[in-house]
C-alpha cells in the first residue's frame, strides 16, 4: 500500500510538471443551443422516468404484500 501511495504521488508530480508546460488553447466554440436544449430535455425525461418506474415498483411490491 505504502509502495502504491508514493507512486501515484510521483505520478502526481510529473503529470503537474507537464501541466504547467502545455501551450495554451484556443477559447472553446459557442455550444449548439439546439443540442443543448434537447440534452436538458431528454435528462429531465430520463430522471422523471426512472423515478416513476421506481414509485411504480413500490406500489406493486406493496400490492403483493398486501394479498399474501
Amino acid at each position: 500500500m505504502a509502495r502504491f501511495l508514493s507512486v501515484l504521488a510521483l505520478l502526481l508530480v510529473h503529470f503537474s510538471a507537464f501541466a504547467e508546460i502545455a501551450p495554451a488553447t484556443a477559447p472553446a466554440e459557442q455550444s449548439n443551443t439546439l443540442g443543448f436544449i434537447l440534452f436538458g430535455a431528454l435528462f429531465v425525461a430520463m430522471c422523471v422516468g426512472f423515478i416513476w418506474l421506481v414509485i411504480w415498483n413500490d406500489k406493486k411490491q406493496k400490492g403483493k404484500e398486501g394479498r399474501e
